[in-house]
């Protein structure tokens, strides 16, 4: 019974982010920074994250659908979104791919894309206990018309969403 207890209290903490907080705002950049623990290696959850198709919600896409992203770890490689009619979204490329250590990401997401800043994606991967800890920091900086203090709450909550469904498809049996 106990390690019935434990498998469905991992699941369920699995599917959370455990930390989650814009780390810091100001009128030119932003800092937003997700954690979250999942059942695996931290190899095997670098693995997973790198299948961005099977874990971001295609409502925060250009096509509406999840299952036109791709993440290609390797030198030259990126985050891409196929479009119809051979178009695509380069939406970040990789800058360092170290598996089951690090993956970092240069780019804009979404409507950040269009704006004169500067967008760093870090994630670490660590063993924590008989999981891995997987830490998302999102760095932004640059010129925002409006100040980036207005952008970082909503670019801040996708983010968060994202981390928890990647923490969900990440969980026990998965």
């Amino acid at each position: 019974m106990k390690r019935f207890m434990l498998v469905i209290a991992m699941a369920f903490c699995a599917a959370l982010p455990a930390h989650a907080e814009v780390v810091s705002s100001a009128p030119n950049g932003f800092v937003s920074r997700h954690v979250v623990t999942v059942p695996m290696s931290p190899a095997a959850a670098y693995d997973r994250f790198v299948r961005v198709q099977d874990w971001w919600d295609g409502a925060h896409t250009y096509s509406q659908s999840a299952a036109n992203l791709r993440v290609t770890a390797r030198p030259g490689g990126a985050w891409i979104e196929r479009l119809p009619n051979n178009g695509f979204v380069e939406h970040m490329r990789v800058i360092n791919a170290q598996r089951g250590k690090t993956l970092r990401f240069d780019g804009g997401l979404g409507p950040l894309q269009t704006m004169p800043a500067r967008s760093v994606m870090d994630v670490s991967f660590a063993l924590d206990g008989a999981g891995a800890k997987v830490t998302m920091t999102y760095s932004v900086g640059g010129y925002f018309s409006d100040g980036a203090a207005q952008l970082a709450p909503g670019v801040d909550m996708v983010l968060g969403q994202a981390m928890a469904r990647y923490a969900q498809v990440s969980g026990p049996g998965r």
